[in-house]
């Protein structure tokens, strides 16, 4: 098989600590392992993560656009957007790329015109669903336009990329044909996460050795359901009391030392702010229990993916917890029960037998399933049978 020029266009900052822009990155280093040649179209924002060869080009930069975080903004659409679209013109003028991939709704719909004018395939890679996600953030949401948009860009497309079976569910019963979408999860570089010393982040927030660690990982973002998880652990302190939670991410971290400090434990909590990708799996290595408190996610969150590669016991909300099977590869809880969670989590403190068979179930479980060597290949495969069919 020929050797693909592929554009992605990732309508995020790039790389960045969260669930998109890392699908995107780990999806196209998983490509270029396969020997194509892969450019990224982004923003301007970006983390300091290695991108490993990948070209990537960028919007000019917008002093007055800092977001790292996820959610629509006045801004977003009616600036960063229009100049995403053009950035992809510009680079598609000056190579000839084989096949488009665009992410989220915003990616597919920079690439449309240009897809549109130079008679390139254009994938759409479906991340969520508006319906199901917009309404989570402070933004106004229109629900006519995001029924239009969750049914017309998949239509638009030439084919659908979706994350999970539930969003190949949303999308057929939308009259998407079948054979039009592939699955293609959010996957896991499990080598990232091995090696890891878990002393290393106990010696630096003077952790005792006696005590376990709780812990979150990822935007504490409100749909994330973090508030679930720090009610559940006032329970959990009150019958277990040599542990501490750690909430390892970014936005909304006033709210919770402020939620904390409400509730009394405030000296049980540690908020570590936002952290670099590469410092991750250092934290996860470190925790004892690992916890996914949202709700709902049409798609599977790239941290639930993250906690199993760690090897670590995990607690899930049913909502988010796509890919985990109950009492063997961790434990599902009925969403927004907090009691529940507080329950498992309390007999996982005490139980470290069943915490390592959960932990290590989890990270054998995703080998030849949800690893990006394996990924990148079924993605591979969509391509080339587009282009075969052109």
């Amino acid at each position: 098989m020929r050797k693909l020029k592929i554009l992605m266009v990732a309508p995020t900052p790039f790389p960045g600590n969260r669930g998109t822009p890392s699908r995107i990155l780990d999806m196209s280093q998983g490509l270029r392992r396969l020997g194509h040649d892969v450019h990224v179209v982004s923003y301007h924002l970006k983390t300091d993560t290695p991108t490993d060869g990948l070209r990537v080009h960028r919007i000019p930069k917008i002093r007055t656009y800092k977001k790292m975080g996820p959610g629509p903004s006045v801004q977003k659409l009616l600036v960063l957007d229009p100049l995403l679209s053009w950035k992809v013109w510009q680079v598609s003028k000056a190579i000839d790329f084989d096949i488009i991939h665009g992410h989220s709704y915003e990616g597919f719909l920079a690439a449309a015109l240009t897809a549109k004018i130079r008679r390139k395939k254009l994938i759409y890679d479906a991340h969520s669903t508006l319906v199901g996600e917009l309404p989570t953030y402070d933004f106004i949401n229109i629900q006519f336009i995001m029924n239009l948009l969750d049914k017309k860009v998949p239509e638009w497309s030439d084919y659908v990329i979706a994350v999970s079976d539930t969003l190949k569910m949303f999308l057929e019963e939308n009259k998407i044909p079948p054979e039009k979408i592939s699955v293609i999860p959010t996957g896991v570089n499990i080598q990232q996460f091995e090696g890891h010393n878990p002393e290393n982040v106990k010696n630096i927030y003077k952790i005792t050795k006696c005590t376990k660690i709780v812990m979150y990982t990822g935007s504490l973002a409100n749909f994330q359901g973090v508030d679930y998880l720090v009610e559940a652990m006032t329970m959990v302190f009150k019958d277990y009391k040599d542990a501490v939670l750690f909430l390892v991410g970014n936005t909304n971290e006033q709210r919770y030392k402020e939620m904390c400090g409400k509730y009394g434990i405030s000296d049980k909590v540690i908020i570590t702010g936002e952290r670099a990708f590469e410092e991750i799996p250092q934290f996860l290595a470190a925790a004892d229990i690992l916890v996914s408190p949202r709700t709902e996610c049409p798609g599977i969150p790239q941290k639930l993916s993250n906690y199993m590669a760690a090897g670590k016991a995990i607690v899930s909300f049913q909502g988010s917890a796509k890919i985990i099977e109950h009492e063997k590869t961790g434990i599902i809880v009925e969403n927004e029960n907090v009691k529940e969670m507080s329950e498992s989590i309390i007999r996982l403190l005490k139980d470290e037998e069943q915490r390592n068979r959960l932990g290590s179930n989890a990270k054998y479980s995703l080998l030849g399933k949800y690893d990006w060597n394996t990924l990148a290949e079924k993605t591979e495969c969509v391509y080339y049978k587009l282009l075969s069919d052109k």
